[in-house]
């Protein structure tokens, strides 16, 4: 099954729990991360930390409330202001973009048969290939 462990049921790990801070600032800042991507404008945070001080608790569920009627909760970009703004200036390259690595890993479902990926034809190993794989081997007609 890769490199994860085979769960059959989703109740092997009850549920997600966080713990976040009493302090509000703290609160907002750790929701800020986990629901918009750090993306809350300063505008969208005042408006959450007012009505939050507003209610009667004032708590991080008032907070959690104010969070997801953010323009940075309901969309993927970064939101533009409504309004009169200024024309956006263009931004010049500096110079050719750095190279970097990535690792991708790629989950297939069934994996890949790799002892059907390179098969031998036409020699004495395809008989050996043959006996080892049984009904799993691919005979001459389907290479």
């Amino acid at each position: 099954y890769g490199f994860g462990v085979k769960v059959d049921r989703c109740d092997a790990m009850d549920s997600l729990k966080l713990t976040l801070s009493s302090n509000s600032t703290e609160a907002l800042n750790d929701l800020d991360l986990l629901l918009t991507g750090s993306r809350l404008t300063s505008h969208a945070r005042e408006a959450v930390m007012t009505y939050t001080q507003n209610t009667q608790n004032g708590d991080v569920k008032a907070i959690q409330e104010a969070m997801v009627l953010t323009p940075e909760f309901n969309t993927l970009g970064a939101p533009k202001p409504v309004g009169p703004r200024a024309p956006e200036t263009q931004t010049v390259p500096k110079g050719p973009p750095r190279s970097y690595k990535a690792v991708v890993n790629l989950y297939l479902g069934g994996g890949a048969d790799t002892f059907n990926l390179l098969v031998p034809i036409n020699c004495a190993l395809h008989d050996e290939y043959m006996a080892v794989r049984g009904e799993a081997a691919l005979g001459n007609t389907k290479l």
